[in-house]
């Protein structure tokens, strides 16, 4: 029997597309939902308003859904989600598909479950001070509520990289991923003054200070090249900068690359990254993208500026990486495996847990 698979449930990078499109060449049926409008405009094969339904009204359309698809697959949030604490009737759309019958995967992007207390523990260049409302807004109890309760009603759990895994031990990595055809090389430019991109979707995640700090400290040194960020600009007018870019810079202070990285790999551009020290002594060996942190971010890029050849190596490198490692096909057919394994049996202490976590948070805000 072919699966029918629903990807959703908001745009999330584009990722719940890219892996419908991976399912699809691994001759799976997939479709994509979303329930919000996604401000970059990532298409959707569905479209289904919850957001402030009874609970009745929820399920029948969930009940529709059923009628059509074997296996929903979540990123970062369900059909039925109420920030920051879950109180009810929060995820309880994820039962009602088991108890339908159903396989229920879901995926955990990153901040939904980044625990404060563990990150500002294992990563120097945290951001818990900082950003400190993102973390008082959803507690790191509540996340851990969550996470447990997930962990023990869905089939199984994703995180994108390894940095994720950190906070939910025991799930399986499934990495980002991106349709081949749609990113074909771009490779090496002959910019006699190379073009540093960097786009942030967040300036202080990103650790944009600390690139902008370097690009001026090395401009005053003498080093000739161009930068150009990139923000609140259209999908489309994104790609066509970074298929011009000599070096894209990513995300200097989560620990690992993420989607940018990996759209700079798939063009053939060499990616300056941070990468956590415990992450790089397991994984440096394989990764072509170019370590660099707040501290050392104007060392790293005086080396890739002045060094073309080095650029084109490197760049050379991460598009074979991204064949390797992130396309949708590939990452499809993984997907297929996990998604063939039997069901799960949940785990009732942890589901027990969350509900009685909703019932004292019902009317929180």
């Amino acid at each position: 029997m072919t699966e029918r698979v629903l990807q959703g449930v908001t745009g999330q990078a584009a990722q719940p597309g890219a892996y419908a499109i991976g399912l699809r060449e691994n001759g799976v049926i997939a479709d994509t939902c979303s329930i919000v409008e996604h401000k970059f405009g990532y298409r959707s094969d569905i479209f289904v308003e919850t957001e402030g339904k009874p609970l009745n009204d929820v399920f029948n359309i969930l009940k529709k859904l059923a009628e059509n698809y074997d296996i929903f697959h979540f990123h970062g949030r369900s059909f039925i989600n109420k920030w920051p604490l879950q109180g009810f009737p929060a995820f309880q759309d994820i039962i009602f598909l088991k108890l339908l019958g159903k396989k229920v995967y879901f995926h955990f992007p990153g901040q939904e479950v980044r625990l404060s207390t563990v990150f500002a523990d294992v990563n120097p260049y945290h951001y818990v001070r900082e950003l400190r409302d993102i973390f008082i807004h959803q507690p790191d109890r509540i996340k851990v509520l969550m996470r447990d309760f997930l962990v023990s009603i869905c089939d199984a759990v994703f995180v994108l990289d390894p940095e994720i895994l950190t906070y939910v031990p025991g799930a399986q990595i499934m990495p980002r991923a991106l349709h081949e055809a749609d990113w074909e090389y771009s490779g090496f430019n002959q910019n006699k003054r190379p073009l540093i991109v960097h786009a942030p979707s967040s300036r202080k995640i990103k650790g944009t200070d600390a690139f902008l700090a370097a690009a001026d400290q090395l401009q005053s040194e003498g080093c000739r090249f161009d930068v150009k960020l990139i923000e609140d600009v259209p999908y489309s007018e994104a790609v066509c900068a970074y298929r011009e870019a000599d070096i894209i810079v990513d995300q200097l202070r989560i620990g690992w690359y993420g989607v940018l990285a990996v759209e700079a790999m798939a063009l053939g551009k060499p990616t300056v990254a941070y990468i956590r020290d415990d992450l790089w002594r397991d994984h440096g060996s394989t990764l072509p993208i170019v370590n660099a942190n707040p501290d050392n971010v104007a060392d790293v890029l005086r080396v890739l500026i002045k060094d073309s050849s080095l650029r084109m190596r490197i760049g050379l490198r991460s598009r074979e990486y991204f064949l390797a490692e992130h396309t949708a096909k590939k990452v499809g057919a993984e997907l297929l495996e996990v998604y063939r394994r039997p069901f799960c049996n949940p785990d009732l202490s942890s589901l027990a847990n969350f509900l009685v976590h909703q019932n004292f948070a019902r009317d929180k805000v």
